[in-house]
């Protein structure tokens, strides 16, 4: 399937036609149930932090404790400004995480 570089991409799918194929594949498409993955498969956040079965339920309980203290009518905080650093950080890491998922 040929790249459509007329859509609007995130700043790390820019120039490299990998990044920009699994942004308009996998990254932009909708996941509608949120709580299941593929057996094998790998989660990056924006962060470059990797889910693994190690870290995902203490994050999926954060998650939860942040929806509750806002439907309690809290406030939590959100993410920083993102910088070309940070996109930089994560197209590195997640190269990294694809190669060795290759090896």
């Amino acid at each position: 399937m040929a790249i459509d570089n007329n859509l609007a991409r995130c700043p790390w799918a820019e120039g490299d036609e990998k990044m920009a194929r699994y942004h308009d594949e996998v990254w932009s498409v909708p996941v509608h149930d949120d709580q299941k993955l593929g057996k094998g498969a790998r989660a990056i956040n924006q962060n470059v932090l990797v889910f693994t079965n190690d870290n995902i339920d203490k994050l999926l309980m954060e998650r939860h404790i942040g929806a509750k203290v806002r439907r309690g009518g809290g406030r939590t905080k959100g993410p920083a400004m993102r910088t070309k650093e940070d996109d930089d950080r994560f197209k590195l890491a997640f190269v990294k995480l694809l190669e060795r998922d290759n090896k």
